[in-house]
Order: structure tokens, then C-alpha cells, then sequence
């Protein structure tokens, strides 16, 4: 009877422990907010208007005719895209604040009930010239920009 209790203390100290610690997981690290915006609506967040312009679902021999004169496709010219995928969505941004501001294109992700990526770096280097992948904008300026993601 006596190890009985000890036992049945013990699960009960271990599950008191766990409820403790997931409480102040979950406290300290909330669930991130997913928005959800089609294209032509306008989304502000941070002192910034967001506006996807366009979407494009692109194929291996697509996005071969997208890199073919770059620098990578110099360095990769035997590399195969025929498997690849690219989610390529075209953004305006804009700087509404009065002082200066950022965007951080890494933080960007697209996701669907199966799968969940970021931008691809090379690409965005590819398509993107004269926009770096976090970027500073003026007091009222505003960019078109990019956004490759791969699977």
C-alpha cells in the first residue's frame, strides 16, 4: 500500500511538473499569427503596406529560362531543375512611416496544409538586382520585389 502511494505521488509530482512547463513554454513562445491576404488587398503591418501583385506557379524548364543568363547558371549549367518547383510571388511594399524602415524578406513564408517554405536566396538574388533580401526603405518609398519560394 505504501509503494502504491509513493507511486501514484510520484506520476502526480511529474504530470504537475509537465503542465508547468508546457504552461510557460506556450507563455513564452505564442503561436506565430498567420495572415492571409489575396492578391490586389492591401495589409499593413509595422508601419508597412503590403500588396501582392501577382502569383506564378513555375516548373523546372521555367525557372531554367529564368536563371540561364545568371552568374549561378554559369557555375550550375548542368544543374537539372526538372523536378524543382517555384512559388513566385510578385509584392509592392511600402514604407508609410515618417522615418526610415525595413523589410526582412526572410521572415516572409508560404505555407498550404501539406508543406511550408521560405524564400529561396539564390532566386531572390536572381530576380531581384537592386533589392537586397532585407531591405531599407525611405519615408514613403515603396518597391516591387520578387519573392521566389522553391520545393
Amino acid at each position: 500500500m505504501k509503494r502504491k502511494t509513493i507511486v501514484v505521488c510520484a506520476l502526480l509530482l511529474l504530470l504537475s511538473l509537465y503542465g508547468i512547463q508546457y504552461r510557460r513554454v506556450n507563455e513564452k513562445y505564442p503561436v506565430p499569427q498567420n495572415i492571409n491576404v489575396c492578391l490586389n488587398e492591401t495589409l499593413q503591418i509595422k508601419e508597412l503596406e503590403i500588396s501582392p501583385l501577382k502569383a506564378e506557379l513555375l516548373d523546372g524548364q521555367q525557372i531554367q529560362q529564368i536563371v540561364r543568363n545568371s552568374i549561378t547558371a554559369e557555375k550550375n549549367d548542368t544543374y537539372d531543375y526538372h523536378d524543382m518547383k517555384l512559388y513566385l510571388m510578385t509584392v509592392l511594399c511600402r514604407n508609410i512611416s515618417a522615418q526610415k524602415n525595413s523589410v526582412d524578406f526572410t521572415q516572409w513564408m508560404v505555407e498550404s496544409g501539406a508543406w511550408g517554405n521560405g524564400i529561396n536566396g539564390e532566386f531572390f538574388k536572381i530576380m531581384n538586382e537592386k533589392i537586397s533580401i532585407i531591405q531599407k526603405l525611405d519615408s514613403n518609398e515603396e518597391i516591387i520585389v520578387r519573392l521566389p519560394f522553391t520545393w
